[in-house]
Parts: structure tokens; C-alpha cells; sequence
């Protein structure tokens, strides 16, 4: 699917401008789309380029999962999205992108953007409580209850970790066999009981952890990322029991 935009402003050094205002001014015809109004260095690209979506999509997507630039994967994004506003995707990709940026909120916005326009996909609410589990690791903000575990229980935790608790359980609603989700939601476990100073309630925590990283286990029981996590709460655990 293809639709044009026209780009701004194209600078090039002045031995390449002298060579290309010559080389016009004998065959016009090959840079009608170059206009030179200042006489200097900047040339407006006057013709309409065509913008592949999903080249742009797999080149953000790139950009962002390989690390390289987060900033350049944003401003390909912005473009994506002035040509197609319901791009779901292109909302969460650029989600992404200010999430490793540490920019949380706008991360956040750009997250309930995409489940606005697809709010029976798994994916958006597991990546949306993903970075509100990095912002309960940046900020604190507020407390109340919250419920987790095998049956349930209320304890308390901080905001920012109470709506990952939810998109996970949500993500996981939709999706029930969804590994990230139920990992992260493990994850987000040991990051409530790290705050709380309750040490009944921590227990509880770590111990609600080690439930869903169990889920997992028993059908990756190698899975040596889990593996970790489960000893690591184990251990904590086992700390506040001594």
C-alpha cells in the first residue's frame, strides 16, 4: 500500500550544487523535480515521493529491536502514521521506542492509542504492562490493593504495579498459554514484594511469583530464563523466612 508525502528541505555541498545547477540548466528535464529559489545550498524536493508502509514499519521495527536508534525509528513512525491514523502497530512500535527511551508516559499514551483501535489484542496490553513495570522501577506513586496470586489475595503495592497486574491478567485473558505475559506477571510480582515491607505480604509475593513462573515450567522445564527468576524469588523468600 502506497501513499506520497513531499519532504522538506535536502542541503548538499556547494561543488555538488555547481555540478547539478550545470548539469540542469543544459537538460532541465532530468531534475524537474529540483527548484533552486535561494541561489544557495537548499533545494525543495517539489515532487511527491512514494512511502512504502510496510518497508517504513519493518525498518522502525529494526531500528528498534536491534537497538540502533530509537529517536529515527520514532521520526519513520510519526510519518506512518500521518498516512494511516488506524495503524495499531505502528502506535505500539513507537511505544516502544520511548519505553527504551525511558520516556514512560508518552510511551504509555501511545499504548492506550493502540488498544483503543484494537482492544482485543494480547500484545498491546502486555507491552503497555511492560512499561508500566519499568515505571514502577523509575517512580513511585501512590499504594492501594491489589489482587494476586492463586486465590486471589489483596496486598498492597504501588500504582504503577497494579496496572501492569491488570494488562498482564489481561493480556493473558486473551491469550492464555501468552509465555511473556504470564513471565511478566511473575516479574511484576517480585516487584511488588520488593516494595512492600510487610513481610507476610512479601512472602505471599515472591511466593505468587514463583506460581506463574511454575506455569511455564512445566511446559519449558529447561527454560533458563525462568529458571533464574524462580530461584532468585526463592531466594528472597528465603531471606524474610530466616
Amino acid at each position: 500500500m502506497f501513499k506520497k508525502f513531499v519532504a522538506a528541505l535536502l542541503v548538499v555541498a556547494a561543488s555538488l550544487t555547481f555540478q547539478m545547477v550545470s548539469v540542469a540548466a543544459g537538460s532541465a528535464n532530468k531534475f524537474e523535480d529540483l527548484k533552486n529559489p535561494h541561489n544557495g545550498f537548499f533545494y525543495i524536493i517539489t515532487k511527491p515521493v512514494e512511502v512504502n508502509i510496510k518497508q517504513q514499519m519493518e525498518r522502525a521495527y529494526n531500528l528498534i529491536i536491534e537497538g540502533k536508534d530509537y529517536d529515527m525509528a520514532i521520526a519513520v513512525l510519526n510519518e506512518v502514521i500521518k498516512l494511516n491514523p488506524e495503524n495499531s502497530e505502528a502506535y505500539i512500535l513507537r511505544g516502544m521506542a520511548h519505553t527504551e527511551l525511558k520516556e514512560y508516559d508518552k510511551a504509555d499514551k501511545e499504548y492506550l492509542s493502540a488498544v483503543k483501535l484494537e482492544s482485543e489484542n494480547p500484545t498491546f496490553y502486555y507491552y503497555r504492562a511492560i512499561n508500566r513495570l519499568y515505571q514502577g522501577y523509575a517512580n513511585r506513586n501512590g499504594r492501594s490493593i491489589v489482587s494476586i496470586g492463586a486465590d486471589n489475595r489483596g496486598i498492597w503495592a504501588d500504582s504503577y504495579d497494579i496496572w501492569a497486574v491488570r494488562d498482564f491478567k489481561k493480556a493473558i485473558e486473551l491469550a492464555p498459554y501468552y509465555v511473556d505475559a504470564i513471565v511478566g506477571l511473575g516479574d511484576c510480582y517480585c516487584s511488588i514484594a520488593e516494595k512492600n515491607n510487610n513481610e507476610t505480604e512479601k512472602r505471599y509475593a515472591y511466593r505468587s511469583a514463583i506460581g506463574e513462573y511454575n506455569k511455564i515450567l512445566v511446559l519449558f522445564p529447561d527454560h533458563n530464563i525462568v529458571l533464574t527468576k524462580k530461584e532468585d524469588a526463592q531466594r528472597a523468600m528465603e531471606k524474610i523466612e530466616k
